[in-house]
C-alpha cells in the first residue's frame, strides 16, 4: 500500500499554527531598572519584567548572566561582583565585591566553560588581575585563578570544540584550558564587541557596540557576513536567534526584536538591555518535524520524506520499525499541538 495515499486521506489543517517552546526562558538583565526580565525563547514575548528584582541588592550595572548548574549567576559591572540565585530567582550569595581581596573589578560577561565559570574582568581594584579571564570553581563558588589578556575581555562562547572570546575589537579562539589558539576573524573589522551567540545555522551573532554598530553575523569560517537588518547604528550589546527565526537583541533602549529578512524592528522592553541567556532547555516538539516553529502540511511532508528514507526519526510509536502506525501516531501528535 502506498503510504502517500494514506497521507492524502488524513485531515491535515490548512492553516499553520504556532509551535511554542516549553520549559525554557530567555533572561536579560535590565540595568536601568535593576531587574532580570524573562522572555519566551520562541517569539521573544515578555513573560515577566521582574523575574528577579536586584534593587534590594543595591545593584550597580547588572551585565552578564549564565545558568551554572541549578543556579543563575549575574555579574555586576560596577559593583565588582557576581550574584548567585536559585533557578526560581531567590538570592543565594555573592562572589567578589568592592572589598580588599574581592578579586573582581569592572566585570562584564559570565559563562560556563568546561567545568569552570569564566568571568571577564578589566580592572585592578579589589586585588583583581586587570584584563583577564577570572576562573571560578562552580562547586565552591571561589576564584581559582585567572588567564591574563592584553586587552579587556567581554564574553566567551563555546563553539565547535573551542571557545570564542570577545576582546575589545577581536574575536579570538581559545581552548577550555584558556590557551590561545588564534584569531577567529580579522581584527579591526568591528569595534567594541560584547556578547556572542550561535545560530541554528552554525554562524555567530555578535553585538558591536561602536561603529559600525549593530548585530553582525560571522560565518563558521570566521568570515564577516552581514549586519542583521534593523540593527544598524544601534549600539548593540547582545543578540539571540529566536525559535521563529527573528533576532532578539539588546542595547541602551532595552530589548528589541528584528526580522532579519524585512528589517522590521520593535521594542519588547524599555530600559537598558544587557546580555542574554537561556534558562533551561527547549523541549523539542515532535509534531514540528521540519523544525520551523510552525505546525503545517510541511511537517507531514518532512515526516513522509524521513519515512521513505528509512530514517528512524519517523518511528513515532518507537516500536523499532516504520509502519502505518507511525503515521497514525504522527497525526495524533500533530492534532495535540506543541503548547
Amino acid at each position: 500500500m502506498d503510504i502517500r495515499l494514506l497521507v492524502a486521506g488524513l485531515a491535515i489543517p490548512a492553516i499553520a499554527t504556532a509551535c511554542l517552546a516549553q520549559e525554557a526562558m530567555l533572561l536579560v538583565p535590565d540595568s536601568s531598572n535593576d531587574t532580570i526580565a524573562a522572555f519566551d525563547p520562541t517569539d521573544g514575548s515578555l513573560i515577566d519584567p521582574v523575574f528577579i528584582d536586584l534593587v534590594p541588592l543595591d545593584a550597580g550595572t547588572p551585565k552578564g548572566i549564565a545558568q551554572v548548574g541549578d543556579e543563575i549567576w549575574v555579574s555586576d559591572q560596577i559593583r565588582d561582583r557576581v550574584d548567585r540565585f536559585t533557578l526560581d530567582g531567590d538570592f543565594i550569595g555573592t562572589i567578589g565585591g568592592m572589598v580588599p581581596g574581592g578579586g573582581l573589578d569592572n566585570v562584564r560577561g559570565v559563562n560556563v566553560i568546561g567545568d569552570e565559570v569564566w568571568v571577564f574582568n578589566a580592572g585592578t581594584n579589589n586585588d583583581a588581575p586587570g584584563n583577564a579571564i577570572v576562573r571560578i570553581d562552580p562547586d565552591t563558588a571561589t576564584i581559582v585563578g585567572n588567564i591574563p589578556l592584553a586587552d579587556s575581555p567581554w564574553f566567551a562562547l563555546p563553539y565547535s570544540g573551542e571557545v570564542l572570546v570577545t576582546i575589545d575589537n577581536q574575536l579570538d579562539r581559545f581552548d577550555e584550558a584558556g590557551n590561545f589558539i588564534g584569531p577567529f576573524f580579522a581584527d579591526g573589522q568591528l569595534n567594541f564587541l560584547q556578547q556572542t551567540s550561535e545560530t541554528s545555522a552554525g554562524t555567530v551573532l555578535v553585538g558591536a557596540f561602536s561603529s559600525p554598530s549593530g548585530v553582525w553575523e560571522i560565518g563558521a569560517d570566521g568570515g564577516l557576513l552581514d549586519i542583521i537588518a534593523g540593527t544598524a547604528d544601534s549600539g548593540a550589546r547582545a543578540a539571540w536567534e529566536l525559535g521563529d527565526g527573528n533576532i532578539m537583541w539588546t542595547n541602551g533602549a532595552g530589548v528589541n526584536i528584528s526580522d532579519p529578512t524585512s528589517g522590521a524592528t520593535f521594542n519588547v522592553l524599555d530600559g537598558s538591555g544587557q546580555f542574554i541567556m537561556m534558562l533551561g532547555e527547549i523541549e523539542p516538539c515532535y509534531a514540528d518535524f521540519d523544525g520551523d516553529g510552525q505546525l503545517s502540511i510541511f511537517d507531514f511532508l518532512a515526516f513522509q520524506n524521513a519515512f521513505d528514507a528509512g530514517d528512524l526519526m519517523a518511528d513515532c510509536d518507537e516500536d523499532g520499525s516504520l509502519t502505518l502506525f507511525d503515521f497514525l501516531c504522527f497525526q495524533n501528535a500533530f492534532d495535540a499541538g506543541c503548547e
